[in-house]
């Protein structure tokens, strides 16, 4: 009698109390972004980076594979759900309407900074809903290297030896080379030619696509082939003339 009544007591409490298992571990986070005398960031995007997946971002040093991306509203105003964390916001609308991949010369661009200049923390607990309120103003972005620059230089080409235009290069950490890719590259004009910077030396592990997103290829894309791309770069030296043959899938 004694045991169902504590097995009794043992069912009543599960199911008053959800398993923490199954909690979420999700926040909410919003807020908005407004252009330098102008109107809202309409159309733009707000790019979240993981405190613990990388290094703060610096564009004018290297530019960051975001971890989250959420677009902004003709208000200027985002809203997302993030993992528990800490993260560096930026805000970029680019006027060639893709928004994805660096910033280019023109574009509208924002970053959270502190007192001191440096990129902002942000944090959000689960089950927090944080407004932020308004991130800041979108400026120009200019693109005036700042710092000791580490990265990789060369020129995408295919098959036959030709430039390849508006593909982009992705830099791993791993061999494995898999999950998200921690840098990446500007997309290349019509001379084929990539300037990927990265934040420090090491050995990184290339990919390159025409499209801004992992998964499988899909039929019809630039893939860089089945061969893994290594690259040594040396801190605050440019590893130069590293050519990357690309293929396109079949569609």
């Amino acid at each position: 009698m004694k045991k169902s009544i504590v097995l009794l007591i043992a069912l009543i409490i599960m199911s008053v109390c959800p398993v923490s298992a199954g909690e979420s571990k999700t926040g909410r986070i919003t807020g908005k972004v407004m252009m330098k005398d102008g109107g809202p960031l309409t159309g733009g995007i707000v790019n979240f980076y993981s405190e613990t997946s990388g290094p703060p971002p610096y564009p004018e040093r290297y530019w960051r594979v975001p971890d989250v991306i959420a677009d902004i509203d003709e208000e200027g105003r985002f809203s997302t759900d993030l993992e528990e964390g800490n993260y560096y916001i930026c805000a970029l609308l680019q006027l060639s309407g893709g928004n994805v991949g660096p910033p280019e010369e023109g574009d509208y661009f924002f970053i959270g900074k502190d007192k001191d200049g440096k990129p902002r923390i942000y944090s959000l607990k689960k089950g927090e809903s944080r407004d932020v309120g308004l991130l800041g103003e979108a400026v120009p972005f200019h693109a005036t290297p700042a710092g000791e620059l580490s990265g990789i230089e060369g020129t995408v080409i295919n098959t036959e030896g030709k430039p390849v235009k508006g593909t982009i290069v992705f830099a791993f950490a791993t061999p494995e080379m898999v999950g998200q890719a921690l840098f990446v590259s500007n997309r290349t004009g019509t001379d084929g030619k990539y300037d990927l910077r990265v934040d420090e030396g090491g050995t990184y592990y290339l990919v390159v696509r025409d499209i801004y997103g992992g998964g499988p290829p899909e039929g019809g894309v630039v893939i860089s082939g089945h061969s893994t791309i290594v690259a040594i770069v040396k801190k605050g030296e440019l590893t130069k003339g590293l050519d990357i043959k690309v293929l396109r899938t079949p569609e």
